[in-house]
């Protein structure tokens, strides 16, 4: 958890103020490239976003330890290696929508079919009958899950954005999707109710809200990387 993480970050902190200034580095710098690893190959937005915050933690410690300790060579190559800026593949969160995805259209297929067979179950031959002209008319399946894949595929395109060209896009591509989703209009016409359900659990501002995290972390590593050098140049 985050908690054991920030014990973790602790006792580094602990370490360097008993002294033990290259032991405590090595430590988080062993930490630094365990979540690095798993930035730029894990699949799960989860795990992706559980990376950035436990290196948003150890990179705000080595911020502090830079500002409180003087270092010798060995010690600022060291940072500098834990503050390499990120690589594109642990800057492109996209992979991770698409897996999101796949795990959302399975829960639709699934729960379509459970709802599908419980009705089979307890309705009469007539209300079985209404119930599948129904379904032709105002549901389908299948245009529903390839109306979120319309959205995932969008911001999976984004996380591979470089960081100026994300934040022009932010503001305008998921959020007109967002606004399409949720006005009622003529597109309702077909699949209404997949559209009204989709409408309805509809969170794709938290889903675009991940895509800069990535960028932030970056750009708050080259910062603390600028740091060091004018604090190194007793500017």
């Amino acid at each position: 958890s985050l908690i054991l993480q920030r014990l973790y970050v602790a006792n580094a902190a602990l370490m360097a103020h008993a002294g033990n200034l290259s032991e405590a580095l090595k430590v988080l710098e062993q930490d630094a490239q365990f979540w690095r690893i798993v930035l730029g190959e894990s699949q799960t937005l989860l795990s992706k976003m559980i990376a950035v915050a436990y290196l948003d933690q150890t990179i705000s410690l080595i911020s502090q330890l830079i500002s409180r300790y003087p270092m010798n060579e060995r010690q600022k190559r060291g940072i500098d290696k834990i503050l390499t800026p990120l690589t594109k593949a642990e800057i492109d969160i996209g992979d991770s929508f698409r897996f999101e995805f796949s795990i959302k259209a399975d829960l639709m297929r699934n729960t379509f079919e459970q709802v599908q067979m419980d009705s089979e179950r307890r309705e009469s031959v007539i209300t079985r009958s209404l119930m599948r002209f129904l379904q032709a008319i105002l549901y389908q399946k299948n245009a529903s899950i390839n109306d979120e894949y319309d959205f995932f595929a969008l911001i999976s395109k984004m996380g591979a954005y470089p960081a100026p060209k994300l934040l022009r896009h932010l503001a305008t591509e998921a959020e007109q999707m967002e606004r399409d989703q949720r006005e009622i209009g003529l597109r309702y016409i077909y699949n209404p109710v997949g559209k009204y359900i989709n409408a309805m659990n509809a969170n794709h501002v938290d889903w675009v809200g991940y895509i800069p995290r990535t960028h932030n972390l970056d750009a708050k590593m080259r910062l603390i990387t600028v740091k060091r050098q004018i604090r190194d140049s007793n500017i």
